[in-house]
């Protein structure tokens, strides 16, 4: 069974109607049918009630119809947190002291923003001992000061 299947069969259980269900899937009508006739299989019980005129759900089809929505939700939901993931790599805070910011992220910025434009970058002005603490709370990846660090848990490299 795939998200296909499911997605197939909730287009026809709400529009209760292959014809519909297949215009707003932009696949064919026969096409449609064959999928919900495999996904029938797959459960093992009949889903639909057909007849030339209507369609309708089974008892076991109004079930999987519910259980259908929420496997749907999920998986769109997981698709959802898995980008928020490689957005969220993709944001920088930096913390620097007022000096900084006239002598230091006007030459430096220009130049990142080149080599990664889809990183959101977040600028905070912030002292030195306030941007140690940040640093070693995790709320802040990079810290631009005056003096060196000396803590085990932050990394330092002098610039210049």
């Amino acid at each position: 069974m795939e998200l296909r299947h499911l997605r197939y069969f909730v287009a026809v259980a709400q529009a209760l109607n292959f014809t519909r269900a297949a215009e707003k899937l932009h696949t064919s009508q026969p096409s449609l049918s064959s999928q919900i006739r495999d996904l029938e299989n797959c459960v093992g019980v009949p889903l639909l009630v057909r007849d030339k005129r209507k369609v309708a759900l089974t008892a076991a089809g109004e079930c999987f119809l519910q259980d259908a929505l929420a496997i749907l939700e999920q998986a769109e939901n997981a698709k959802l947190r898995a980008r928020k993931i490689v957005q969220e790599d993709r944001q920088l805070t930096i913390g620097f002291v007022p000096s900084a910011e006239v002598n230091l992220l006007p030459k430096v910025l220009p130049m990142f923003r080149l080599r990664q434009p889809d990183t959101l970058i977040e600028l905070v002005s912030l002292i030195t001992t306030q941007q140690e603490e940040k640093i070693r709370r995790g709320e802040l990846d990079v810290g631009l000061m005056r003096h060196p660090v000396y803590s085990p848990e932050i990394d330092y490299l002098e610039l210049f």
